[in-house]
């Protein structure tokens, strides 16, 4: 198991479903009241870091073996 919060844990699968990282992070987060470039911006440094990319390529990996 990941070592992510929740949320964070919720983006990566929401992610995964169809690459969207906008719509990942308004399903994972309360982005209700954010502009869109907000959201965008929240959702790269989401992929940008390490343990979410670690996480996205691991859950990647099980999908490809499957």
């Amino acid at each position: 198991m990941s070592n992510l919060t929740i949320k964070q844990e919720n983006f990566v699968i929401e992610y995964l479903k169809d690459g969207n990282a906008t719509r990942a992070y308004k399903c994972a987060y309360n982005a209700e009241k954010m502009k869109e470039s907000s959201i965008w911006t929240n959702a790269s440094k989401l992929l940008s870091d390490t343990k979410v990319s670690q996480r996205v390529a691991e859950l990647r990996e099980q999908q490809v073996s499957k």
